[in-house]
């Protein structure tokens, strides 16, 4: 059995369910993981730098 995203090998033990599809506890953490944002805080900081 392989991830359906990733395409690497588990076992039935190892799969976990994301909407129907087989994947790999990687894939399955990452797709729960909320969102980041990379410019958050930035515009606070370039007003109190000038």
């Amino acid at each position: 059995m392989e991830c359906e995203i990733c395409k690497q090998k588990l076992t039935e033990d190892d799969a976990c369910d994301l909407h129907g599809k087989k994947v790999c506890e990687d894939c399955f953490i990452e797709a729960n993981a909320p969102t980041k944002s990379c410019g958050a805080g930035i515009a606070s900081g370039e007003k109190s730098a000038r």
